[in-house]
């Protein structure tokens, strides 16, 4: 297989859309293995796109132990997601020892798409540590796996869904603290609006007193006004009389 030489760490994480699963810490030789991975809806699939097993520190993509090629469903559409599955044969398997290996995903020209976590291939301890289990892909086929693994992969599932679980109770409480800030807040603003209502409530007050001292003000002007108007009627009936008998003064005076 030809390849330029590239540098990419033995733990770097996926370089596209490409993503492994399911690596276990270790398998073992003589053995076939199955590799599950992902095609993302970002990953352009090609038909000579293939999988290596590497030794962890490799430096080209010629330094690869094995490899196979890259398979997608025959329902792969590119621009989808697609979840796939490749073989390898036990024959081609590394031998057991504690050299660490990983899965690379090799694009058609040579690129590194992605890289596993490493893995090492060992013997397996006696018979009585050992689980069977089925395969994933659905052709029947039996793995013979470390109980010690099943036990480990499980220590890791429950360790990520308690990684979950904390990530959701944070989030949780990150929420409760907003919503707490933001019902402070709003009694913040009733009490605003109370303080208002009773300020308005008041001023209210003011203007209705002073209104009934200006509406009294006003009814006084009115009566005394009323008596002013008498007072002048009665005046000038008394200027009349006056008039009318000084007339009469002049009238006597001159007779």
């Amino acid at each position: 297989m030809e390849g330029s030489q590239v540098s990419v760490s033995a733990q770097a994480p996926p370089l596209s859309g490409v993503v492994f699963h399911n690596v276990a810490r270790s398998y073992i030789p003589d053995t076939r293995l199955e590799c599950h991975y992902t095609l993302t809806a970002q990953h352009r699939w090609a038909a000579k796109d293939w999988i290596g097993i590497f030794r962890v520190g490799w430096s080209s993509v010629r330094d690869y132990h094995t490899f196979v090629w890259s398979l997608a469903p025959d329902s792969y559409e590119e621009g989808q997601a697609a979840n796939c599955c490749v073989q390898f044969q036990a024959s081609y398997l590394p031998k057991a020892s504690a050299d660490p290996f990983q899965f690379c995903y090799v694009s058609a020209g040579g690129e590194v798409s992605a890289s596993s976590p490493p893995f090492t291939f060992r013997t397996p301890a006696p018979l009585e540590e050992l689980v069977t289990v089925e395969g994933e892909s659905g052709d029947d086929m039996l793995l013979v796996i470390p109980r010690a693994e099943i036990v480990q992969g499980h220590l890791e599932a429950c360790l990520q869904e308690r990684a979950g679980l904390l990530a959701e109770r944070a989030e949780s409480e990150r929420e409760k603290a907003a919503l707490t800030e933001r019902m402070r807040e709003l009694e913040r603003g009733v009490e605003r609006a109370e303080e208002e209502k009773r300020r308005l409530q008041q001023h209210c007050e003011e203007v209705m007193c002073e209104k009934g001292e200006v509406t009294s003000e006003r009814d006084a002007l009115i009566c005394q006004r009323a008596e002013n108007q008498e007072r002048i009627i009665e005046l000038e009936e008394d200027m009349k009389i006056i008039n009318r008998k000084v007339l009469e003064r002049e009238t006597e005076l001159d007779r």
